[in-house]
């Protein structure tokens, strides 16, 4: 329609939404396929689950990456992955229950500790959230995420 009403421009790029949309779709259906030639590959699902996730399907996400939890070692980076969509999804004290799981894995992991002071921010738990961001400083004294977040809090 666009096209015909000489709307060229527009139409292109709507147009090249849809084509990434149907990328995004072909992929899911691809890994959802491989969960099923492999359901006992915990890879799989958490491969499955990132791309839900990425996909704003965060429900589903969530259900693939408590599977790969379910079917193999409980890795910091599932844990991680699987945090991150409870946040995003407001499911705040599952995200925290996670992202203390990643950590207990590995307490090196900067990352966790940077997403679990967004968490405890987001709780309304502003010490904690610094502690949690102090604690990614010093593991990465470069950490720009966490410097960040800690001059938010001391801002006016």
């Amino acid at each position: 329609v666009l096209v015909r009403l000489g709307k060229q421009d527009e139409a292109e790029r709507y147009l090249a939404k849809v084509d990434s949309l149907q990328q995004i779709e072909e992929s899911i259906d691809t890994f959802e396929r491989r969960t099923r030639l492999y359901p006992d590959d915990p890879a799989a699902w958490v491969t499955y689950g990132y791309a839900l996730g990425r996909a704003g399907r965060n429900a589903e996400a969530i259900r693939a990456f408590q599977v790969a939890l379910y079917k193999g070692p409980a890795t910091p980076d599932v844990h991680l992955l699987l945090a991150n969509v409870y946040l995003k999804h407001h499911q705040l004290e599952e995200a925290l229950a996670h992202y203390d799981a990643a950590l207990q894995h590995d307490a090196s992991y900067v990352g966790a500790w940077v997403n679990k002071g967004i968490c405890l921010a987001r709780m309304g738990r502003p010490e904690a959230a610094r502690q949690a961001w102090e604690t990614a400083l010093r593991l990465d004294p470069d950490q720009p995420q966490a410097r960040e977040y800690l001059a938010g809090l001391t801002a006016p």
